[in-house]
């Protein structure tokens, strides 16, 4: 779990799920933006995302994140 700042896409608290599902520590990942963790091909995605979770309040999609290892991991974020 992430939560995340929609203005600047900073993420501002992490569990430690999303510490061992990316292989980042909470530090690091506090460090990051949604864009730093998504994989490139799917970033851009996220401004359109967060328009819509702004005009609608909640969104629903699959996307694909970084693991630390540069691997490519599909998700389903709300």
């Amino acid at each position: 779990m992430f939560i995340v700042d929609p203005g600047t896409k900073k993420i501002l608290d992490c569990n430690s799920s999303a510490t061992n599902h990316l292989g980042y520590t909470r530090e690091e990942l506090l460090r990051l933006t949604v864009d730093d963790i998504t994989a490139p091909m799917a970033a851009k995605k996220n401004n359109a995302i967060i328009k819509k979770l702004k005009e609608k309040g909640a969104v629903v999609f699959v996307h694909t994140q970084c693991h630390k290892d540069g691997r490519h991991i599909p998700v389903e974020i709300s």
